[in-house]
C-alpha cells in the first residue's frame, strides 16, 4: 500500500511545472479579519463554532450553498485540495453587490489570506477524510480516508488548470475538500500563511499585533506575500484591492490591483461606472503611540476604473499616524507610517 507521501509524489512528477507543488498543501482562505481569529486560536474552526463565537465579520461562502449544506458538514473545519476553486474566484477581493453573480451574492472576501498546511501530516490526523467535488450542496460524493482511497481521487481533475473545454465537470472537482469534524489545528500542519500584496501582508501583520500579541512573533514567520510566479496560480486578483500604500510628504497614495481584472458579472450589459463608497481613519499619534488626532475620509471611486487614489493630509500633526482603509464597511487596509525622515511604502 502507497503512503499519502508516495501518492503526493507521484502526482506532482506528472503536472506541469508551474503547479506541481500544490498537491504538497490543503488550503484554506478567508478574510483577514477572520485569519487573525484563526492565528489567535491556533485552529480552523467548523462553521457552527465560527458562527457561535463570532469570529467572521464576513463570508466567503454563499448563503445559496449553505442553505442546501448538510449540518454535519457545518461541524468540520474544512479545507479544499488545490487553490482557485470556483467559490474563491466569486468571493476574492471586494466585489459591489450589483457586480456579483447572481447565485454569490453574499459571498465576500475583501482581502484574502491563505493557509498552507502540510498535505501529508494533515491526512494523517486521526478523524480527517476527504469528500471528491466537495461537501457542499445537495449532491455530494461519499465520504472517505486513508491512502487507499485517496490514491482512487480523480487527481486529472482536482488539479487542471485552465479552461475546462467540454469537460464541465472538471468544476465540480476543483471544489473537492478534506474534513475533520471540530476543526483542524494549525500547530504542527501550517507551513505558510500568504497574501496577495505587500499592503495586505501589512494589514495582517498589523492586527495580528493588537489582537494576538503573544502569537505575533510566532505566526509573523509564516506570513509571506505571493510572488509574481506563484500569485497567479494562488490567487485570482479579480476583486479589487490594495497592492501598496506609500506615505509621502503631503499624502498617502493607495495602490489598487489592475481595474481590467476586475470581474463584473453583468459586464457586456452594464454601461456607466460601478460606485465603490470608501472611508478612512487617519490616527496621528505620538512619540509612544498615543492618539493625538483623528483625520475621517469619505469618498467614492469606479470600481471598473480607478487604480489609485490620494488622501492629504492637511495639517500635519506628527511624523507617526496609522491608517485604516475601508471598502463600504469592510476593512481592506489597515498600517504604520513614519513621515519624518522619508515616505514608507507597504
Amino acid at each position: 500500500m502507497a503512503s499519502y507521501g508516495e501518492i503526493i509524489q507521484a502526482q506532482c512528477s506528472r503536472m506541469n511545472r508551474s503547479i506541481n507543488w500544490w498537491p504538497r498543501y490543503l488550503y484554506h482562505f478567508t478574510d483577514v479579519n477572520h485569519a487573525v481569529s484563526i492565528i489567535d486560536s491556533e485552529w480552523i474552526y467548523d462553521r457552527v463554532s465560527v458562527e457561535a463565537k463570532h469570529l467572521a465579520k464576513t463570508d466567503a461562502a454563499s448563503h445559496n450553498v449553505l442553505n442546501v449544506t448538510g449540518d454535519e458538514i457545518k461541524h468540520c473545519g474544512r479545507l479544499y485540495m488545490r487553490p482557485l476553486t470556483p467559490t474563491q474566484f466569486y468571493s476574492e477581493g471586494y466585489k459591489p453587490k450589483s457586480v456579483r453573480h447572481e447565485r454569490y451574492k453574499d459571498a465576500n472576501c475583501p482581502a484574502l489570506v491563505f493557509f498552507l498546511l502540510d498535505t501529508v501530516k494533515t491526512l494523517e490526523l486521526p478523524g480527517m477524510f476527504f469528500v471528491e467535488c466537495g461537501a457542499a450542496g445537495h449532491y455530494t460524493q461519499a465520504q472517505k480516508s486513508g491512502p487507499d482511497e485517496y490514491a482512487k481521487l480523480r487527481f486529472d481533475k482536482i488539479f487542471h488548470h485552465g479552461p475546462t473545454g467540454q469537460d464541465t465537470s472538471i468544476l465540480k472537482y476543483r471544489r473537492t475538500e478534506v474534513l475533520r469534524e471540530g476543526g483542524i489545528p494549525l500547530r504542527g500542519l501550517l507551513k505558510r500563511i500568504v497574501c496577495r500584496s505587500p499592503a495586505e501582508k501589512n494589514t495582517l501583520l498589523s492586527l495580528m499585533h493588537r489582537r494576538c500579541p503573544t502569537r505575533y512573533e510566532e505566526y509573523s514567520r509564516y506570513v509571506m506575500t505571493a510572488s509574481a510566479d506563484v500569485g497567479m496560480y494562488l490567487f485570482n486578483r479579480n476583486g479589487i484591492y490594495i497592492k501598496a500604500a506609500k506615505a509621502q510628504e503631503e499624502y498617502v497614495l493607495l495602490e489598487f490591483n489592475e481595474a481590467s481584472l476586475r470581474y463584473d458579472f453583468l459586464d457586456r450589459e452594464r454601461k456607466g461606472p460601478v460606485a465603490v463608497e470608501f472611508s478612512a481613519v487617519l490616527s496621528w499619534k505620538n512619540l509612544y503611540g498615543q492618539i493625538i488626532s483623528n483625520s475621517v475620509y469619505h469618498g467614492a471611486l469606479n470600481y471598473k476604473t480607478h487604480n489609485a487614489l490620494t488622501l492629504s493630509y492637511g495639517t500635519k500633526l506628527s511624523d507617526y499616524f496609522t491608517l485604516e482603509f475601508c471598502f463600504e464597511g469592510h476593512l481592506v487596509f489597515q498600517g504604520d507610517f513614519y513621515i519624518g525622515n522619508q515616505g514608507v511604502v507597504y
